[in-house]
């Protein structure tokens, strides 16, 4: 009878003991493969290669204005390399407008007896750009403001419209879907118009607006990001109906 009790004893604490190595196991912090798991679920949020999660916008300069010749718009500090840098513009004739050195037009909107809205941007920026200059005859109106982005590198998809009847409800669209999901968007509106101010949609910022009171055009530029993939539109709304251009251009 006590070998059989003893026995019993035995391996009721041997199967108590096994359990307990299982159960701490259980407990114990994720290693190995599971820490693998949770590792790539943190690059998937991260952005395919290693990308941020979405565009962003880093700064947006000042608004510049001039009733001709070259004006320049400065972001608030030093651009840091590697990131883009864009500047939305306003004019009432585009013809001899230029941008800087090594700068791209992404889209231009002009029509003839209304002003001309435009978006120009350089990719990879070589970092310490806090003035942008851009160029225009003597004579010839013009606003623009600059901003930085980080995460993008280059252009997704433009589109245009106008209007050469005095509209308060002003909006433009992407000719085409996006092609990928997390981008940026850019519009400017430019309106023939004096004084006018203006409300942009829910989930659009004012990057800047200029009302002007003789000569020149009336803008608004504004931003939005963390788009889905998709068509992408832009409205403003001007307190004073204009005939009107506008543009709009994704980064990706």
């Amino acid at each position: 009878m006590d070998c059989r009790i003893a026995l019993l004893l035995c391996l009721t604490a041997c199967g108590r003991f096994g359990f307990d190595e299982r159960q701490r196991a259980t407990d114990a912090p994720v290693t190995g493969d599971a820490a693998g798991d949770a590792s790539g679920d943190a690059a998937i949020d991260a952005g395919p290669d290693g990308a941020p999660a979405m565009v962003a916008q880093v700064q947006v300069g000042t608004v510049a204005q001039s009733a001709g010749g070259p004006i320049t718009t400065t972001l608030p500090a030093p651009s840091t390399a590697g990131t883009l840098l864009a500047v939305a513009v306003a004019t009432n004739d585009p013809t001899s407008l230029a941008l800087p050195a090594g700068w791209q037009t992404a889209v231009l909107q002009t029509s003839s007896g209304t002003c001309s809205a435009a978006i120009g941007y350089l990719p990879n920026n070589p970092g310490g750009v806090q003035d942008i200059v851009v160029t225009i005859n003597a004579g010839v109106p013009i606003d623009a403001i600059a901003s930085e982005w980080s995460g993008a590198t280059a252009v997704d998809v433009i589109g245009q419209s106008s209007s050469n009847n005095p509209q308060t409800a002003q909006a433009v669209q992407t000719a085409m879907p996006t092609t990928v999901a997390r981008a940026a968007a850019i519009a400017v509106f430019c309106e023939d118009a004096n004084n006018p101010t203006y409300v942009v949609p829910n989930g659009w910022s004012v990057q800047g607006q200029f009302s002007n009171v003789s000569s020149s055009p009336s803008f608004v530029a504004e931003a939005i990001t963390g788009l889905p993939a998709g068509v992408v539109m832009a409205a403003a709304t001007s307190s004073i109906g204009g005939k009107y251009q506008a543009a709009i251009a994704t980064f990706r």
